[in-house]
């Protein structure tokens, strides 16, 4: 099986119109979490290898209904010195974040089209789902993804995004170093609560969720004792 690595040579992004050929190897990786917009957005200012940049933030509407199909169509491509206030200028539940670099996938095909979304995963975009809100109108968790492999049906070539998973590596390991307290998942239809140790919080969404109006459907737990650094 033929395999470019999307890497040191870094591989020319395939047309848009070929996006049908190919499909994900795996399940990819996700990370959940309780972070702020502007802790995010610091974060990916910062920590994005520069040798790898320019970086480019794409803001697209998913879920959006056509015909029988759900897709997602793009509605901004902004540097990523825009993300934070691209995190302010989100209006819809379903609006999602990809993060590209320009070096890494030359050639980018970007145009406002359904299934861009998906064009994005498969050359290696982290895709963030940032402070999304829930039917109550609270806010939710966190994630971030990446699609690791990618391989075309009909040529059996296949593409590993290894310096995105770097990207995505090194991002992970920053919002860990942010993680302060455990979290406590509420319930506000019928009042119940749970302990969520295992999606813990920063001191940002803490701080959030100890006003009178808190806008999340956790709230601060008990505070971590152990590292997370790793």
């Amino acid at each position: 099986m033929p395999l470019f690595p999307f890497g040191r040579d870094f591989v020319p992004a395939f047309p848009f119109k070929e996006i049908r050929q190919w499909y994900i190897c795996g399940r990819g990786r996700c990370y959940e979490y309780l972070a702020s917009d502007a802790e995010i957005a610091s974060i990916l200012q910062e920590y994005l290898l520069p040798e790898y940049g320019p970086y480019r933030v794409v803001r697209i509407q998913e879920r959006l209904r056509i015909g029988k199909r759900t897709v997602g169509v793009v509605l901004d491509d902004r540097p990523i010195e825009s993300v934070a206030d691209m995190f302010v200028d989100r209006k819809e539940h379903y609006e999602r974040f990809y993060i590209y670099s320009k070096t890494l996938a030359p050639g980018l095909d970007i145009q406002p089209t359904p299934d861009f979304n998906t064009y994005c995963c498969y050359h290696g975009a982290l895709r963030i789902t940032q402070s999304p809100r829930s039917q109550s109108g609270l806010i939710g968790s966190s994630h971030m993804s990446l699609v690791e492999w990618a391989g075309n049906e009909f040529t059996g070539g296949v593409r590993h995004n290894q310096i995105a998973f770097k990207l995505y590596n090194r991002i992970k390991r920053q919002i860990r170093k942010q993680m302060k307290y455990q979290s406590i998942r509420m319930r506000p239809e019928t009042g119940e609560e749970f302990l969520q140790p295992w999606l813990p919080m920063t001191e940002g969404v803490a701080e959030l969720a100890r006003g009178e109006n808190n806008p999340y459907e956790y709230r601060p737990g008990p505070p971590l004792d152990h590292d997370r650094t790793q």
